[in-house]
């Protein structure tokens, strides 16, 4: 056993030494953190090692052990750090993805969905839906006149408070976009038409409210425009523009209410 020794801790030292070089090809390509850090902690180990190793062989009755143990202790503290520290760093990545993901989806003063992930979804339905749905684009009615006279602060809270009203009314069945300065956008599976006719009053009449601003007040109403697919038109872009042709037939019937595309 003892003359098979020098074999051993050769091929030992080799097998270091591949390590060693295939770690530093890794950083050298990719600079990984994580190769770093298993460098170091090895390059520990090893120093602690060929320590003991020359205490064996200069004096074979000290073993050296306690040499060794200094650094398998060290390389695995170490080893923990590099990890702990490896953890850390890919669950800010997923936290800065998150975030960002967020600001390019979401609406930031009303934590709605934003124009992008609507352009986005109504892409994906229109590619892949063949079930009948409603689109609907939603107006604020007075926006202009209570930035003009109370300035934009009121009317950020007028968008935002029109904003939780429509998620309390589609928030379980659809899905709720703001893609304008006082322009949201509704889509919604379109089991029948009562339901989808019952959702637009149900909203029109939850919006009719009056919200207090100083000495003044204003009456919170809505225009909206429906147009189905895939009757109103089969693309995106067709869709769209059907909807918008009946917000602005809402309009011109006198605000506060609803209508559908007609051909």
């Amino acid at each position: 056993f003892i003359t098979l020794l020098p074999l051993t801790h050769a091929l030992i030292v080799g097998s270091v030494v591949c390590m060693v070089y295939a770690l530093i090809q890794e950083i050298k390509t990719s600079n990984s953190m994580m190769a770093k850090g298993i460098l170091i902690a090895l390059s520990i180990l090893i120093a602690f090692s060929l320590v003991s190793l020359v205490q064996f062989y200069i004096k074979p009755i000290v073993t050296g052990r306690t040499s060794f143990m200094f650094g398998f202790i060290a390389f695995i503290i170490l080893l923990v750090y590099f990890c702990i520290k490896r953890v850390w760093l890919l669950y800010e990545q997923n936290t800065k993805l998150a975030l960002y993901h967020k600001l390019a989806y979401n609406d930031i003063m009303t934590n709605a969905k934003n124009r992008t992930a609507f352009n986005e979804k109504m892409a994906q339905l229109m590619n892949l839906s063949t079930e009948s749905i409603a689109l609907m684009i939603l107006d604020i009615n007075n926006l202009k006149q209570v930035n003009d006279k109370y300035g934009h602060h009121e009317g950020d809270e007028m968008i935002i408070n029109t904003c939780h009203c429509i998620l309390n009314v589609f928030s379980e069945i659809g899905e709720v976009y703001r893609i304008g300065g006082d322009e949201f956008v509704v889509f919604i599976p379109v089991n029948d038409m009562e339901s989808t006719i019952a959702k637009a009053e149900l909203l029109v009449s939850s919006l009719r409210q009056t919200c207090s601003y100083h000495s003044s007040s204003w009456n919170i109403t809505s225009s909206i425009g429906i147009a189905l697919y895939p009757d109103a038109g089969t693309d995106f872009d067709t869709l769209y523009k059907n909807a918008d042709t009946a917000l602005y037939e809402s309009k011109r019937l006198g605000k506060n209410r609803y209508s559908f595309f007609r051909e």
